[in-house]
């Protein structure tokens, strides 16, 4: 599977205007400051923020009509994506990684990730879009072509 520009594009707007609300609250020390929403296929949707400002999260429907929480990693736990988001920013770069989670029929499972790094600059120095499956991960989107899985060919 692979993604068109346009296509990466649509999901890296979800995965800013999330990581965008987050930021707005957590450097506000207020998640009820202002109510966020963001708009997904004509469609206005209210973006969650616990009252301890750690992560950003909604509810948005796939293709088939099923519901997936999109949710931002969470900056208050001490966790390899939290200190890859500290190291980055020691750096003067912003690094983002939003996670897309199949909670249908009570499950919690991953089943997406987005990660993004810019530059103090606003550049994207590295951009992908993964998926999880029970055959395990594959890249379906990336600013760096040498990293999306690529199928064998005979």
């Amino acid at each position: 599977m692979s993604l068109t520009d346009i296509q990466a594009s649509e999901i890296l707007k979800i995965h800013d205007s999330l990581w965008n609300a987050l930021y707005e609250s957590h450097y506000a020390n207020n998640s009820t400051s202002k109510a966020h929403k963001l708009t997904y296929k004509d469609i206005s949707y209210q973006v969650n923020i616990p009252a301890h400002c750690g992560y950003a999260s909604v509810l948005l429907p796939n293709s088939n009509g099923k519901n997936f929480l999109w949710i931002t990693q969470n900056i208050h736990k001490s966790t390899y994506g939290t200190f890859a988001i500290r190291n980055q920013k020691e750096l003067g770069n912003d690094h983002r990684i939003t996670w897309i989670v199949d909670t249908n029929n009570g499950l919690f499972s991953y089943r997406s990730n987005i990660t993004t790094t810019r530059d103090s600059q606003d550049n994207l120095i590295f951009g992908a879009i993964e998926i999880y499956d029970s055959l395990g991960k594959e890249t379906i989107w990336s600013n760096n072509q040498a990293i999306v899985t690529r199928k064998a060919a005979f």
